[in-house]
C-alpha cells in the first residue's frame, strides 16, 4: 500500500486514496458529461448519427440513459398532465442541462452505492475483536474466549 495513502479504520482498513478530488465528485462530473454527450448526439450537435432502432435498443438505452430519462419524463408530462404534445422545437437546450444533471446523479449515486457495498463487504470479512489474526497469532489479551 502507498505510504501516503490514508486508511479508514471504520471501513475495514480500505484505502481512502490520496487527497484530491473525491470519487463521488469525479463520478458526478463524468456522469454529467455522459448526459450532455447523449443530448449532443441525439440533437445533431455532433457529426455522429444514430438510428431510431439503435436509440430504442438495450445498448442504445444504456448509452443514452440520461437523455432517455428526460424524454420519458416529457412523454409522461404530455400524456398525464398536458394531455397534448408539447412543442419543444425552438427551445430544447434545457433537455441537455437536465440530462447532464440526471447523468451526474446516476454517476455519483452509483459510486456511493458501490463504495458502501464494498466497505460493507470488507467489514463483514474483517475479524472481530479477539479473533485470531492471520498466521495463527492470538488477538489482543483479555478479549478472546476463555
Amino acid at each position: 500500500m502507498d505510504p501516503g495513502a490514508r486508511t479508514s479504520h471504520e471501513a475495514g482498513g480500505l484505502p481512502d486514496g490520496p487527497p484530491g478530488i473525491p470519487g463521488a465528485v469525479l463520478s458526478a462530473v463524468v456522469g454529467g458529461l455522459w448526459g450532455l454527450a447523449g443530448y449532443l448526439i441525439l440533437w445533431g450537435h455532433v457529426p455522429l448519427v444514430v438510428s431510431r432502432s439503435f436509440v430504442q435498443s438495450r445498448l442504445g438505452t444504456a448509452l443514452l440513459l440520461p437523455v432517455r430519462a428526460v424524454l420519458w419524463g416529457i412523454r409522461m408530462f404530455e400524456e398525464h398532465v398536458a394531455g397534448r404534445p408539447v412543442h419543444l422545437a425552438d427551445s430544447n437546450w434545457w433537455i441537455g442541462a437536465v440530462a447532464g444533471a440526471i447523468g451526474a446523479a446516476i454517476g455519483a449515486g452509483g459510486f456511493l452505492l458501490s463504495r458502501a457495498a464494498f466497505r460493507g463487504l470488507a467489514r463483514s470479512r474483517a475479524p472481530g475483536p479477539g479473533a485470531p489474526e492471520p498466521h495463527g497469532r492470538p488477538g489482543p489479551p483479555g478479549r478472546g474466549p476463555g
